[in-house]
């Protein structure tokens, strides 16, 4: 090979790196990539992963699991599968937080799984968001959607936009919400990505679903954690996040005679 053919097989090669980190870096066509790529519906099976809670049942208190539980386990796993991919960083929140510290898994009542994302990140969020163009069913398929207005303050001002891409004035789908920032909808079940604010001053992450701070050591760095025998992603000091947002992170249900009732009905 002469030495200028070696020259321009070099810069070639070199060129397409370049071009290649510029779209992942900075997302040109990743819509069009999310929507026809295997990514956000990738087929195969949930890799069961060793977790260290033990979940306890007394004798006669056969209370059953959440019913969604595979469609919940399925939903993370394929936002894991996006974030990653994507470089965006996130944690479990709210009550999937709280499930996972309890016994590694949802909360049986719980009706979806929450995550946080640094709100400065919404706009990356946007880039790859998907369209609002099908129909909400009882099927297998992954769906990831952006609230579009969430830059607006006050929620009111926010548009709507059914799964059909319809606006609408309530929420009458999974789409049509005005909060979180963006959800992964999978049949009637999703996943909420809500947003925290980094406050450096103040040494403290705000939650804004939840109204409340929490220390910015126990927030981060982030730790690997299961959930649901799902790989993820959890706060610094897990129980430090809690004890901030919940006054109490005992369960407030019972298991009674194989049914889940809320403590208060039974005292």
């Amino acid at each position: 090979m002469s030495k200028l053919l070696r020259r321009f097989v070099s810069g070639l090669i070199a060129m397409t790196s370049i071009w290649l980190f510029i779209f992942r870096l900075y997302g040109f066509g990743m819509k069009d990539y999310i929507n026809n790529s295997s990514i956000l519906n990738e087929s195969g099976t949930i890799e069961p992963l060793q977790s260290e809670f033990i979940a306890l049942q007394l004798p006669g208190n056969n209370c059953p699991p959440n019913k969604d539980r595979e469609s919940f386990a399925a939903l993370l796993a394929q936002w894991h599968t996006l974030a990653t991919f994507y470089k965006i960083p996130y944690v479990i929140g709210c009550g999937s937080l709280l499930g996972q510290y309890r016994d590694g898994d949802i909360i049986p009542w719980d009706e979806d799984v929450d995550v946080l994302v640094d709100i400065k990140k919404f706009k990356a969020l946007e880039v790859f968001g998907g369209r609002r163009n099908f129909e909400q069913t009882y099927d297998d398929k992954f769906h990831f959607v952006v609230q579009n207005d969430f830059e607006r303050r006050e929620e009111d001002d926010r548009t709507r936009l059914s799964c059909t891409g319809q606006v609408v004035r309530d929420q009458i789908d999974s789409c049509s919400f005005v909060s979180p920032m963006g959800r992964v909808i999978q049949g009637f079940n999703h996943l909420d990505i809500f947003p925290y604010v980094v406050s450096r001053e103040k040494r403290k992450v705000l939650d804004l679903d939840m109204d409340t701070d929490y220390n910015l050591r126990d927030f981060f760095p982030f730790k690997e954690c299961v959930f649901m025998n799902v790989k993820t992603s959890c706060p610094r000091n897990i129980r430090g996040v809690l004890e901030a947002a919940y006054d109490d992170l005992k369960s407030d249900h019972s298991c009674v005679n194989g049914a889940w009732i809320m403590r208060k009905l039974i005292q």
